[in-house]
């Protein structure tokens, strides 16, 4: 899992700014209030207040054999 923890807000900044434009994409009618979240998670950042941790999977993965 990734740890971002208070320190890391240039990597806070980013994960908001991507979740506000994806979502704005995806709900344009809820504009305003995902630009009020944007702003409450940035207060977070700037007080020290904000941690995340994002679970993934790595996963290698080969391209079938031609001579199959």
């Amino acid at each position: 899992d990734w740890h971002i923890g208070p320190g890391d807000a240039d990597m806070h900044n980013a994960m908001i700014r991507w979740v506000t434009l994806a979502t704005e994409e995806l709900v344009p009618n809820e504009t305003d209030r995902i630009k009020t979240w944007a702003a409450m998670r940035r207060a977070h950042v700037v007080a020290g207040n904000c941690s995340l941790t994002v679970g993934h999977f790595d996963i290698l993965a080969y391209p079938p054999n031609s001579d199959d």
